[in-house]
């Protein structure tokens, strides 16, 4: 179609050739012809067409916090006349280095090529769809509309945070306040070939296990119940998570919240048992989509775990939704006898919290002893409140208010971890229930 200027070459060329032929003036009539041959030869020379680009991403799984090249590559093959090239960026990356927006000309007879390189920084985790390059095909005199192409499929992008730096732990010695894991060993599992003492034999226990020998000294002394040797089990205990995702976690920003370094800390974590040896397990409730995740060791199973981390998204908080993840994960919880980490904001809804962690306990303890039950508060006082007295002052109360709750919860066994993402990383907390000698 004909733009605005080529309608206004058009006006001119009527208006002077009118004129020359009514007062009879070559001049306006040479003018006017000149116009026309200017808006027909205008119209005769072909915008450029035939347009191909092809995007390529320097890492194929970047992390939050990372910087990607881009690498746009643009082909045109027919045609003069400027070419336009817009590569659209999703709003949560940010532009650090080069442009997405170029300007290419197009000579006439012979193809034009170019390859243009921009840098983004990913800030927050997800997956992200890149919509397709698109390129504005301008007549070389601006006579016909520009014609907007996409010339490239689109392409997603998976974000994943990076996990915390928990392995700093391992180069601690010191006297724990509340129970940890690291020496456990699985309640279930083949045996190995460490001993670890001599007991009464059980009902199923394989009679190669019976130490005849003690069972004969014990035989003289009139107790004849045979005695048999008992070794540790292979691997370590499983860890267990429920994670909260409602969008009450969601305090700050869009790119910048409390769920996102609650995700990022989750991560942190389960790779730092992994790496240990240990089972993982989960429950992730409250959130757009419900997440359960089968207890595995393994690289394999912390990509899984980081796979949906990365795509999880906040859902609108459900009533009871705590106490049916846990009975989700009762047969888990059950069998393994795990240690289970919660991360959640009990304030929230302070009965339905304690009920789900009374269910957890009821699923995991035995008659000898209580398993041990972790829960991180995220604190998002921080992230909500403002700079001013009136907002520290409320923060100051919202604390106390809940510091007789929590207390109830320790008194039941429940350790209870106040973490403020803004001024900590959550393996700096950790630490800090480490005592040193």
């Amino acid at each position: 179609m004909i733009t605005k200027t080529g309608h206004t070459y058009f006006r001119a060329f009527t208006l002077l050739f009118v004129l020359g032929i009514l007062f009879g003036n070559l001049n306006y009539l040479f003018l006017g012809v000149l116009l026309l041959t200017f808006f027909l030869l205008g119209l005769n020379v072909a915008e450029p067409r035939e347009a191909a680009a092809t995007r390529a991403f320097s890492r194929s799984t970047p992390r939050v916090g990372d910087e990607i090249e881009v690498t746009l590559s643009v082909r045109i093959g027919k045609g003069t006349g400027f070419v336009e090239v817009y590569d659209e960026i999703p709003e949560i990356f940010e532009l650090t280095g080069g442009s997405n927006v170029h300007l290419l000309w197009k000579t006439l007879g012979q193809p034009a090529s170019a390859t243009y390189r921009y840098t983004i920084r990913c800030t927050r985790r997800g997956a992200y769809e890149f919509p397709p390059t698109q390129l504005t095909l301008i007549n070389p005199l601006r006579l016909r509309r520009a014609e907007t192409r996409t010339v490239s499929a689109p392409q997603t992008l998976v974000v994943r945070h990076k996990p915390s730096g928990l392995r700093r732990m391992r180069e601690v010695r010191g006297i724990a306040k509340s129970q940890r894991t690291d020496i456990d060993l699985a309640r279930i599992g083949s045996q190995s070939t460490d001993f670890e003492e001599i007991r009464e034999y059980r009902v199923g226990d394989p009679l190669k296990t019976i130490n005849w020998k003690a069972t004969a000294r014990q035989a003289t002394r009139g107790n004849l119940t045979p005695l048999v040797n008992k070794y540790e089990p292979e691997g370590k205990k499983a860890v267990y998570f429920f994670l909260d995702c409602a969008t009450y976690m969601q305090a700050g920003s869009s790119i910048d919240n409390t769920f996102e370094s609650v995700v990022k800390a989750t991560t942190g974590v389960v790779k730092f048992f992994l790496d240990k040896g240990y089972k993982i397990g989960g429950q992730f409730f409250n959130a757009r989509q419900d997440v359960s995740i089968y207890p595995d060791t393994g690289e394999r199973q912390y990509f899984r775990v980081a796979q949906e981390l990365a795509s999880l998204e906040a859902g609108e908080a459900k009533s009871g939704a705590f106490e049916r993840a846990v009975e989700n994960a009762k047969t888990h919880l059950v069998q393994l006898r795990p240690l289970v980490i919660v991360i959640s904001r009990p304030e929230i809804d302070f009965e339905q919290s304690l009920k789900g962690l009374v269910q957890i306990r009821r699923h995991t303890a035995t008659t000898r002893r209580v398993r041990p039950i972790l829960l991180i508060n995220p604190l998002v006082y921080s992230a909500v409140a403002g700079n001013d007295r009136y907002a520290q002052w409320t923060t100051t109360m919202l604390r106390a208010e809940n510091r007789s709750r929590y207390h109830m919860m320790r008194r039941m066994g429940i350790t209870v971890i106040d973490w403020d993402p803004k001024k900590e990383d959550i393996g700096v907390r950790l630490l800090r229930q480490v005592k040193t000698r």
